[in-house]
């Protein structure tokens, strides 16, 4: 006569089993954490260009009969009008980062940190890179470049 018997999971069997789906999950995690930093850090460059363009662009076509700047800090870029930044002038427009990127070197010429456009010509006062970095992981930067001839564009 033959037994059967129920062969079952050993105790051993179930843990290698759960620490395989955690190693999983532990890497599935952290790609996607930093997938959602180089997208953050994507597009608080791109808005960056974007508010660059804007203070050029609204000085090229003289809207409101005046010059436009941008004002950069650490956790903020500001478009402004006029030559000259004032925190507390309600025509800026704060084009905030996301919170998740932060400009640790703004490396402008003279050591400036507002760029302000030509009439006419459209050229910068300065000229320089802004670097953007992620704020949860260091290592993830880019920089923008703001070229003699009114131009910015990421490297």
């Amino acid at each position: 006569m033959r037994h059967h018997y129920a062969r079952g999971l050993t105790l051993i069997e179930i843990l290698v089993v759960v620490v395989i789906l955690a190693i999983i999950s532990i890497f599935s995690i952290n790609a996607l954490m930093a997938s959602g930093n180089t997208q953050a850090l994507d597009k608080d460059v791109k808005g960056i260009i974007a508010v660059l363009d804007q203070a050029r662009s609204n000085t090229l076509t003289s809207q409101g009969n005046s010059q436009y700047g941008v004002h950069f800090e650490a956790d903020k870029v500001v478009l402004f009008k006029g030559t000259t930044y004032s925190s507390s002038d309600s025509n800026n427009r704060d084009a905030g980062l996301s919170g998740q990127t932060t400009l640790s070197s703004i490396s402008l010429s003279g050591g400036a940190v507002n760029v302000v456009f030509a009439r006419l010509t459209g050229k910068p006062n300065v000229t320089g890179t802004i670097t953007v970095q992620s704020e949860r992981q260091s290592t993830l930067t880019k920089t923008i470049t703001i070229y003699a001839t009114g131009i910015s564009e990421e490297n």
